[in-house]
């Protein structure tokens, strides 16, 4: 995995699909980090960016290894952001190593989006070339010309979390911003549904990645790392905020 580090505490950040860490929400949060004097990782999936691998491999599940090997390599707790399919990621490496999660900010999170999501929105015919021939090309503006395999499908029914609870003891919060037209908003309610502990929801946010910071300052940082919640209202940002989301 290619990664990069600003040294001090352990912020995680875990990027989308078919995204890479040198998007404007990871980038973001870099420039907070070495601000604030936050240790902050940012990497690239397995074939996403500098990331070496074949597309054709990746799965979910692959992704999930990635994201608890790089956790397991650090020392003391961590608290990963995880933005899209980054959000599923980190709830699965969370639910991995619940001791080492003191806390996670999920940023229009797709938990489960290969089944609730990508499949239903293909047209007729992708389907079937993937069911028939195990793979379809997808061209989509944003995201460029990609294969979209039978094996990931099938593979990442391994890992769907909206058909149960979800055991994680940490705090989480979940940020949704309104400029997103790929997760759609009741997402982040039914995923906080399905959870019973401290989970707080913030939704239609104009600036997403201005938002994650001030969780983790609130409520992240000081709170996760160092002692209990003590507030637990969820952030709004003003929505002068510059929209980066």
């Amino acid at each position: 995995l290619e990664f990069r580090r600003v040294l001090f505490r352990s912020v995680v950040w875990i990027g989308g699909f078919r995204s890479d860490m040198e998007g404007t929400k990871a980038l973001a949060l870099d420039a907070a980090a070495r601000d604030r004097g936050w240790s902050f990782i940012r990497y690239d999936h397995f074939a996403h960016g500098q990331s070496s691998g074949d597309w054709r491999r990746a799965t979910i599940g692959r992704w999930r290894e990635d994201a608890i090997a790089l956790i397991d390599s650090l020392s003391g707790p961590v608290i990963p952001v995880g933005s899209s399919m980054g959000g599923w990621v980190s709830l699965l490496a969370a639910l991995a190593r619940p001791q080492r999660i003191k806390g996670l900010v999920l940023i229009n999170p797709a938990q489960d989006f290969t089944e609730r999501l990508m499949w239903p929105g293909l047209a007729d015919h992708e389907r079937q070339a993937i069911v028939r021939e195990g793979e379809t090309l997808i061209v989509e503006e944003g995201l460029g010309e990609y294969v979209l395999t039978r094996r990931m499908f099938e593979e990442a029914r391994n890992w769907l979390l909206l058909d149960g609870v979800i055991d994680i003891a940490a705090p989480v919060h979940i940020l949704q911003g309104r400029a997103d037209d790929v997760v759609p908003d009741d997402e982040a309610g039914r995923l906080r549904g399905l959870h019973r502990r401290n989970w707080f929801v913030t939704q239609r946010l104009a600036a997403v990645a201005p938002a994650a910071v001030v969780a983790l300052e609130q409520h992240g940082m000081r709170s996760l790392l160092f002692g209990p919640l003590t507030d637990r209202k969820s952030t709004r940002l003003n929505s002068s905020h510059t929209d980066i989301s």
